[in-house]
């Protein structure tokens, strides 16, 4: 399978792996993967929404001092 923009170099297999997840914010899914990552990149949800990751995911939704 061909991907636009990604070139076909089968040398290079073992160094390139590609991952292609199709979000849809607007269906509710029971996937845990997909229901954080919709939550956590939708435009269109609330910060309470995304606030709940914190209880659902135990995943911490506020920014952190740390090195960078």
């Amino acid at each position: 399978m061909k991907l636009e923009g990604i070139p076909d170099i089968p040398e290079a297999y073992d160094k390139m792996s590609v991952v292609l997840i199709t979000l849809d914010g607007e269906k509710d899914t029971e996937e845990p993967l997909l229901r954080m990552l919709n939550t956590l990149l939708s435009p269109l949800k609330s910060a309470g929404e995304k606030k709940k990751l914190e209880e659902d995911f135990h995943a911490p939704t506020h920014k952190t001092g740390g090195g960078g």
